[in-house]
Parts: structure tokens; sequence; C-alpha cells
């Protein structure tokens, strides 16, 4: 998503059966939220893939009250697999070979539609790239101790970690 200090100015989505990204402008919208694109958001089979997706649910669920089920950051994976930038533009590089332009980044969103062709083009990539990693680095790890977890734990599920090391067992819940 992109926002400013009023909330969300756009959100971009991949569905990665259909190859396509969707951008929607909610230009207008303030704390309305369409109901059916929130129950589309709040499917347990819906897994939201993206890098430092985190702030950005929490953002949407601030803003909408949108509860997503299950929630993979490709940040993470990418630390597993002991990269130290974990930024898109430098995951991008590292795992696709490609440069990517962070350059609008911090542009205004927060305008009357339609929105402006190298904007739509930056949300696409914002969209596409991190499904791509993903692919990728569940590749590199599948079959590693690090691969051979759910990387995709719903929040609100209980887990045991377990350490060789320390030979202690701590139990929490996935937030």
């Amino acid at each position: 998503i992109e926002f400013d200090e009023e909330g969300v100015t756009q959100l971009s989505i991949y569905p990665e059966k259909y190859d396509k990204a969707c951008l929607i402008h909610p230009w207008g919208w303030g704390k309305d939220f369409p109901s059916h694109m929130k129950t589309l958001f709040e499917l347990d089979g819906v897994l939201i893939i993206g890098c430092n997706v985190v702030g950005d649910l929490h953002k949407l669920r601030r803003q909408f009250n949108i509860m997503f089920q299950r929630v993979r950051d490709i940040r993470r994976l990418a630390v597993l697999h002991k990269r130290q930038k974990t930024g898109l533009k430098d995951l991008v590089a590292e795992y696709l070979y490609l440069y990517i332009s962070k350059q609008y980044q911090r542009a205004n969103f927060r305008v009357a539609p339609p929105l402006p062709v190298h904007l739509q083009e930056y949300a696409v990539g914002d969209a596409i790239l991190p499904i791509k990693i993903d692919a990728v680095l569940t590749e590199l790890l599948a079959g590693t101790l690090v691969g051979t977890h759910p990387p995709d734990l719903r929040p609100g599920a209980d887990i045991i970690v377990k350490s060789c090391r320390s030979k202690t067992s701590l139990f929490g819940r996935v937030w």
C-alpha cells in the first residue's frame, strides 16, 4: 500500500494465478472500505506476501478494520537466508538480478483518479516483485531446517519454539 498522514492512498494486489496486478485507488473513501473487498482480504485461503508488509497491514487494520489471516513477509525469509539488506530494491537485485528505482516511494498518491502512469507502474512493481522473490527464497530454503517450518503461520496461532543450543522451550502466540 501507499499511504500518507490521512490514510491509505493506493493498494496494489497481485493474484499470482492470474499474472496481472490490480491497482486500487481509494480516492475519497475516508474510513469506508467496500465490504466485499474486506471479506476477500479476510478469507482463510488468502496469503498476503510482501516486503515489510506487516506495517502496511497494521495501517489497513487501523483505517478499515481489516483482519488478515495469513501473512508472509519476504524480509524475514531473506534474513533467514543471511541477507543483511532487506529493502525491496536490494532483494530484487539479489534474487531477481534486476535494478528497480524507488524514486516514487514517497510520491504523492493522493491525487484525483486516474493515477499517473509512472505511479501505476511503480505500484505494480511493489505488488509483483515480492511474490517473485518469495518463490526464489522458498526454493532456496526448501529442505533446510529454516524451510521446513510453516512460513505462513496465522495470527492467533499458539506456537512452541524450541532451541537446540539452550535446550529451552518458549510458548507464544503469533501476532
